[in-house]
């Protein structure tokens, strides 16, 4: 399909100027084991092609949706203020995360790691590079790890609520 639609488009007068942004909304029934977890049902491809651009390669960064239009923004060079839940996927230096939220529970994966967060407490924590699977919570632990991302996790909900409340989803 994809093969196809590039054919057709590719005699467009529009075509060579325009960033093409392909993603997925959701995954579909997960086969393998990794894609059935918290983290895998999540994992969905996003793709940024413009023809005879430098974007090229794989990106190993943990990306969200929510990271498309930052990307968008810095890839054109835009350079006013706006607000964004994600960041530029094509900036090595930003803070790369994903947050996700079903059945009453957050999910913060960063830094290689999954924070579980049930809006008051931490419920799970596991280390993603050692355990793809989440079959050792390390919640309980003592990981410094722990701590960060729980000020994380609680700063962006708290961002996130106070802006719809307030109305602020605008830098203006």
């Amino acid at each position: 399909s994809l093969e196809k639609f590039f054919e057709t488009i590719k005699k467009m007068p529009w075509y060579e100027n325009t960033l093409f942004v392909i993603t997925a909304d959701h995954t579909s029934e997960g086969y393998y084991p990794y894609y059935q977890s918290s983290v895998g049902q999540y994992a969905i491809p996003i793709l940024f092609f413009k023809e005879k651009s430098d974007l090229k390669g794989i990106g190993k960064v943990i990306a969200q949706q929510t990271d498309i239009m930052p990307t968008i923004l810095g890839y054109l060079g835009y350079d006013k203020d706006y607000i964004s839940f994600g960041s530029n996927l094509l900036d090595s230096t930003a803070t790369h995360f994903s947050i996700h939220y079903i059945s009453g529970l957050y999910g913060l994966i960063k830094d290689g790691y999954l924070l579980e967060f049930n809006g008051s407490k931490s419920t799970g924590l596991y280390d993603l590079a050692k355990d793809s699977l989440q079959k050792k919570n390390l919640v309980n632990s003592s990981l410094p790890v722990k701590e960060n991302l729980e000020l994380f996790i609680k700063a962006y909900i708290q961002q996130y609520n106070n802006r719809i409340v307030e109305n602020r989803l605008s830098a203006d």
